[in-house]
């Protein structure tokens, strides 16, 4: 009896459904690099109203990667991310990818209390954090093996008219971007990882060997603890 077959809820598929899946070789990495040479000049990212195409995300992708190696990330380590949905975290995830390391997602409204436990758990050493969540992870860098915070400024992948609007200082404006955004003391800026990237854009910078074996991906369940 296959593992399939002593599993409930196969009796309840369709019989065109397959119960198991064959994965190949395929790594999120591989994937991502064929949809690049496949989709380079269509759309990747849409926010706020500025969109980007795959080429220019993965001039990003290429950056923070040669950027992470530059801290020491090599294949197996654990990267956390600590970001809202945008499209630095989608360039931070893929980075993570090809270096063969493993991302480790967390809720970037977390306590610090609700992330020491999980950071004991990975142990990651470098984490990439929305700038507003900065100072709850320095609250437990002492605690635990994190030594490097990255700070995102989401605001940063905003239209350009939309950054020139949250700089005004009106206070229904300033409360806006004070939601968005916040000072992140003590933090390597996302815009200065990609910038100073081994070969200007992560040009130089080739994937490690990655395996369909290897960890790609923590993502840690909770009830209303965070436990």
């Amino acid at each position: 009896m296959s593992a399939s077959e002593t599993k409930a809820w196969t009796k309840l598929y369709a019989p065109w459904t397959e119960p198991e899946l064959e994965y190949g070789e395929d790594t999120l990495a591989s994937i991502y690099d064929r949809n690049l040479e496949l989709n380079a000049d269509k759309p990747a990212t849409y926010f706020f109203g500025r969109g980007q195409n795959y080429k220019e995300l993965d001039q990003q992708v290429r950056a923070a990667a040669a950027g992470l190696k530059a801290f020491g990330i090599r294949p197996g380590d654990r990267v956390a991310i600590v970001l809202p949905n945008c499209p630095q975290h989608l360039a931070a995830f893929f980075a993570i990818q090809k270096l063969g390391a493993t991302v480790v997602e967390h809720n970037p409204l977390y306590t610090a209390h609700e992330l020491e436990g999980l950071f004991k758990d990975h142990g990651a050493r470098v984490a990439i954090t929305w700038d507003k969540a900065a100072p709850t992870l320095e609250m437990i860098r002492a605690t635990t093996d994190l030594e490097t915070i990255v700070s995102v400024n989401m605001t940063e992948a905003m239209p350009r008219r939309m950054q020139l609007l949250l700089s005004i200082p009106i206070p229904p404006i300033s409360a806006k971007r004070d939601a968005l955004t916040g000072a992140a003391p003590n933090t390597v800026p996302w815009s200065t990882l990609i910038s100073q990237a081994i070969g200007g854009n992560g040009k130089g910078f080739v994937n490690n060997e990655v395996s369909h074996d290897d960890t790609a991906l923590i993502l840690y369940t909770s009830g209303t603890t965070g436990a």
